[in-house]
């Protein structure tokens, strides 16, 4: 294996590590596009997502000098923004959503389809990279990646590690998309029941109480199916991409690291199959009883209690 191979390797087993334990969007966004401009070699970079036929930058990165040293820092934004309101090659961009295929420029500037672009010009723009990175149902999501200072940086080599970060990033973007929706779903539920309760006005102060309980077993199941989902998701992710870099790599890899993938991949099953066993276990001894309840009584013998001891 060759030592840009094994660096391949490295980026990839840390990329796994790190995309797959993101649930959330935000987290997703800035571990990509971070090690998209650590290993890319380029000075600017965005993360456009489509979804339901309209696209918006995510996330922007820049390098950005440190004027106390000579060290260069990486400056990640994520904020949803529409194309026309960043400084970006949007007929780049629309290329790669419409068609999905991947787009380099060697010198955009000087030769090639782009070269009388506005922004490819007002940029100083040399190497351009625009990458398809996951693709669902309902949603796409594209990579862009620019150097105003250097000519033909984005080699196939690069162009290749930056497809097989996107086929890690798909199973970690699905679960992302799924969590924000129930977010935005259950935030949707909250204020329904939030204008529900104004309109009672009379029961507000019976029902206080019983909507703290509510929030708080809310609140634990939320945390229990969380945690459990967590639990199931982090080796099923592993797998895969364990699965993927044995498939793209399998020729090229050592016995030894064959092995340890086998290894790991056996590690996240008996992991899954212990969770398993705890759940079954926890279901056959919780028993559920079902009888009618007296909520406003129940809520008001709590406030009568609360104003004794105080």
């Amino acid at each position: 294996v060759s030592r840009f191979r094994r660096l391949d390797l490295n980026v990839l087993l840390k990329a796994a590590e790190g995309i797959t334990a993101s649930l959330r969007l935000e987290d997703l966004f800035r571990r990509l596009l971070g090690l998209a401009m650590e290993h890319g070699a380029a000075r600017r970079g965005l993360l456009v997502l489509e979804r339901d036929g309209f696209a918006k930058v995510e996330a922007e990165a820049t390098i950005a000098e440190d004027a106390r040293s000579s060290a260069a820092r990486i400056a990640i934004r994520i904020e949803p923004r529409d194309l026309d309101s960043v400084r970006a090659p949007v007929a780049i961009l629309n290329y790669t959503l419409r068609s999905g295929e991947s787009m380099v420029l060697d010198d955009a500037m000087s030769s090639g389809a782009y070269v009388a672009d506005d922004s490819v010009q007002a940029g100083r723009l040399r190497s351009v990279l625009c990458v398809p990175v996951a693709r669902g149902e309902e949603y796409q999501m594209i990579l862009y990646m620019e150097n105003n200072l250097s000519t033909g940086v984005f080699s196939s080599q690069r162009l290749e590690l930056l497809r097989l970060l996107g086929n890690l990033t798909a199973v970690a973007l699905d679960n992302a998309l799924m969590y924000r929706t129930l977010e935005t779903r259950v935030a949707e539920r909250t204020h329904e029941l939030q204008i529900s309760l104004r309109k009672e006005g009379e029961l507000v102060e019976e029902l206080r109480a019983a909507l703290g309980v509510a929030k708080e077993a809310a609140e634990l199941r939320s945390r229990f199916v969380q945690v459990v989902s967590h639990e199931y998701r982090n080796p099923l992710t592993s797998i895969k991409s364990a699965a993927i870099l044995l498939s793209d790599y399998n020729e090229k890899m050592s016995p030894e690291n064959r092995l340890q993938m086998a290894d790991a991949i056996k590690e996240d099953v008996d992991h899954m199959e212990r969770l398993l066993d705890e759940v079954i276990s926890l279901g056959r001894q919780v028993k559920l009883r079902r009888q009618r309840t007296d909520l406003v009584g129940y809520c008001a013998g709590i406030l009568e209690k609360t104003a004794q001891a105080e």
